[in-house]
């Protein structure tokens, strides 16, 4: 099971649970979760979104797979995006700046 380490937001310490990404969500306030591709010219990131590999109509669930670059919004209503990767079972949070470089 994933360690969560590095990990300075409020809303990330309570997403990632057992190694898993788990958000309520609602048709007012929506969550996604889509992994980072690349660079993106216009975007900066380029994104594809992921499908919830749970979802019992109140919380959305999403496996973590290693040395792969997350892009997690748990809330459309607000719009803020959490960038995290799974490094040796380790997970850590990145600023969209460092996102950004990894991915050149």
């Amino acid at each position: 099971m994933a360690t969560v380490t590095n990990v300075t937001s409020w809303e990330m310490e309570k997403a990632i649970v057992n190694g898993k990404i788990e958000m309520p969500y609602s048709k007012r306030q929506g969550a996604w979760v889509a992994e980072i591709v690349g660079p993106h010219p216009t975007y900066k990131l380029d994104r594809k979104f992921i499908d919830a590999k749970e979802d019992d109509g109140f919380f959305k669930i999403w496996e973590i797979k290693e040395n792969v670059i997350y892009c997690i919004c748990p809330s459309i209503k607000y719009k803020e995006q959490y960038f995290v990767k799974l490094e040796n079972n380790e997970l850590k949070e990145y600023t969209q700046a460092e996102i950004i470089d990894m991915v050149k």
